[in-house]
């Protein structure tokens, strides 16, 4: 699994992207296997602008909160930036975008897991098998982290979950900690990254 830390000039257009899509995956995707049809793209737009018309004066609180051990890492230029994006013209396309996204495939079927997976067969090439380390901010406000990240872990042995002490955006927030999750997981998976890139290229030759 590759890793990319944003770096504080990046980070307003991760954030804002981030939370568009988390947005969209509460508010379109169905818990049932079929999809409903999309909005209305007027009609989309129009929630859509809605949306970010009420969110835009409130992101140095929503920040805040998703920044609980650190808050003073919402500065005013993460705040200037995510701003920046969201009056970006294509920031109301994400937001139309997500009533059309197809049903996603679950994290058992992506990451080949020991059970769960669908009975139709799965390309080998559209899962990755290798080693993944979930490092995760335990105190995320928006969802059940914590219980999460033990959920990934489940799916099978080469999965580890690195419970890190912050909230929605770990690497921002607490970047030292996340560093050092990503160097120890580095270096513990050293040899398994190893056999699995040579057995990629086998493949490729």
């Amino acid at each position: 699994m590759v890793w990319r830390l944003a770096s504080k000039s990046e980070r307003g257009f991760a954030c804002v992207r981030f939370f568009e899509s988390c947005l969209i995956h509460t508010l379109s995707h169905s818990p049932h296997s079929i999809k409903p049809r999309p909005l209305p793209r007027p009609f989309a737009r129009a929630v859509g602008n809605t949306l970010l018309s009420y969110l835009r004066p409130r992101i140095q609180s929503i920040c805040v909160n998703l920044y609980p051990i650190n808050p003073s890492a919402v500065d005013d230029e993460l705040c200037r930036n995510i701003l920046r994006d969201s009056l970006d013209p294509g920031a109301i396309n994400v937001m139309v975008s997500g009533s059309k996204l197809p049903t996603p495939r679950t994290y058992n079927e992506v990451v080949a897991a020991d059970f769960g997976q669908s009975s139709v067969a799965t390309p080998a090439e559209s899962q990755f098998k290798g080693p993944i380390l979930v490092a995760q901010g335990v105190l995320d406000p928006l969802n059940d982290a914590k219980g999460r990240a033990l959920s990934l872990k489940t799916l099978r042995d080469s999965i580890q979950v690195a419970e890190l002490q912050g909230g929605h955006c770990p690497h921002d927030e607490i970047p030292d900690d996340m560093a050092a999750a990503i160097v120890n997981w580095m270096k513990e998976t050293q040899t398994d990254r190893q056999k699995m890139t040579e057995s990629v290229l086998q493949m490729q030759q």
